[in-house]
């Protein structure tokens, strides 16, 4: 394989991965050695996509909502958004 196109070793993350454009660069990412992590608000279909990838040999993950503990990136936005709003 063409060194440019091999993506063993490398992690991609995708949002939107459920459906259309970010359902088709998983797939082929993963295809080319990418080991995947994947986020979309449909759960249900991202749930699904995973479980596919998985059963065509890709690493693949994806985070529910469920996971994000306190400090992560969207919790420190929100406080910012807070700020913003408070300042005079």
């Amino acid at each position: 394989m063409d060194p440019m196109l091999d993506f063993t070793g490398k992690v991609a993350l995708i949002t939107g991965a459920a459906s259309g454009f970010g359902r088709g660069l998983a797939a082929e990412l993963g295809k080319r050695g990418a080991r995947l992590v994947l986020g979309d608000i449909n759960m249900e279909a991202l749930d699904k996509l995973v479980a596919d990838l998985e059963a065509d040999g890709v690493d693949a993950l994806a985070p529910s909502s469920g996971s994000l503990r306190r400090g992560d990136a969207s919790h420190r936005r929100r406080g910012a958004r807070r700020r913003r709003r408070d300042s005079p």
